[in-house]
C-alpha cells in the first residue's frame, strides 16, 4: 500500500548504479498521469537583472492536482551564503513575488524543500502556466543570486540573447537583451518579457516572422514599461495555424528598434528544443 502510494504520488524513480557511479549515474522520475512534474537548472542568467556567479543549482517540483498539494527542492552548488528561498510568482523574464516559502535542510546547506504543501487554486493556475519560479537568495545578492523556471509540459520556457550582429544587415550596437518567451504547446499562447540594456532610445519592439538571416514581417507588438523603459512584455497572445508553425519550427525572432537603427538596434531567434 505504501509503495502504491509512492507511485501515485509520483515520488518512484528508476536509477541505474555504475561502477564509477555508486549512488546512481542516470536517474528518472516515474510520473503517473495527472501528476504535475518539472525540472530544471538554477542559474544566474535567469536572474533579472542577470547576475553574473559562478553558483549553479537544480530544481524539481512535483504536485497533485487534486490533494491540492506540492513537493519542491533544490540543491545549489557553490552556494555558500544562502539566507532565504522560495517559490516566486513570475513569468521568466519577470520579477514575482513570494508564493511558497523554503527550508533549508538542517544536514545539507546546499539542499531546499518545501514537502506536502497545501496549493490554492490560483497557485495551482500559476504553475500549470510556467508561471512560478525558484529563488536562492544570499548575503551577497539579496533580490536573488541563481533562479529557475518551472516549466511543466506542455510549456516550453525558452531564453534569448539578442544583439546587433543578429540584425539583417549586422548592426555594431553596444546594446543587449534577453527575451524570456513562454510559450503553451497546448493552447498557443505566448507570453514574451524582453529586458534590454543600453538601447533607452527604442521606439518598438515585437516578434517577427522570420528564419535567422532573413528579415521577416511583424507577428506580435510588445509593450514597453513605463516603469522600466528597457523592458517590453507581451502577456497571453495567442500563435495559431501558421504561426505556431513558425513558432516549433524556430523561426520567430524578437526585435528591438531604435531612432538609429530603425529596422532593428538588437535581434535575437527564438528557437524552442
Amino acid at each position: 500500500a505504501n509503495q502504491l502510494a509512492a507511485l501515485r504520488a509520483g515520488r518512484l524513480y528508476v536509477n541505474i548504479h555504475t561502477l564509477l557511479n555508486p549512488g546512481g549515474e542516470i536517474r528518472g522520475q516515474v510520473i503517473p498521469d495527472g501528476i504535475i512534474f518539472a525540472h530544471g537548472p538554477l542559474e544566474g542568467s535567469q536572474r533579472v537583472p542577470v547576475v553574473t556567479t559562478m553558483a549553479t543549482g537544480t530544481f524539481a517540483v512535483t504536485a497533485d492536482p487534486v490533494a491540492g498539494t506540492l513537493d519542491a527542492h533544490a540543491n545549489t552548488s557553490g552556494v555558500i551564503d544562502a539566507t532565504v528561498a522560495h517559490l516566486h510568482d513570475g513569468y521568466a523574464g519577470l520579477n514575482g513575488g513570494v508564493a511558497i516559502g523554503l527550508v533549508q535542510d538542517p544536514g545539507d546547506a546546499s539542499h531546499w524543500s518545501a514537502v506536502g504543501v497545501a496549493i490554492d487554486a490560483n497557485q495551482l493556475a500559476a504553475l500549470r502556466a510556467g508561471r512560478l519560479y525558484v529563488n536562492i537568495h544570499t548575503v551577497l545578492n539579496g533580490g536573488g543570486e541563481i533562479r529557475g523556471q518551472i516549466a511543466p509540459p506542455p510549456v516550453e520556457v525558452l531564453f534569448t540573447t539578442m544583439s546587433g550582429g543578429e540584425e539583417v544587415p549586422p548592426v555594431v550596437s553596444t546594446a543587449s537583451g534577453i527575451a524570456a518567451t513562454t510559450v503553451d504547446r497546448s493552447t498557443g499562447t505566448v507570453t514574451l518579457h524582453l529586458n534590454a540594456t543600453g538601447a533607452a532610445d527604442a521606439t518598438m519592439a515585437h516578434i517577427h516572422t522570420g528564419p535567422a538571416g532573413q528579415i521577416g514581417g511583424v507577428l506580435i507588438g510588445l509593450v514597453q514599461d513605463m516603469m522600466d523603459t528597457g523592458h517590453w512584455s507581451v502577456t497571453g497572445e495567442r500563435l495559431v495555424g501558421t504561426s505556431l508553425a513558425d513558432y516549433r519550427a524556430g523561426q520567430l525572432y524578437v526585435n528591438l528598434h531604435t531612432p538609429t537603427n530603425t529596422g532593428g538596434e538588437i535581434r535575437g531567434q527564438i528557437v524552442p528544443p
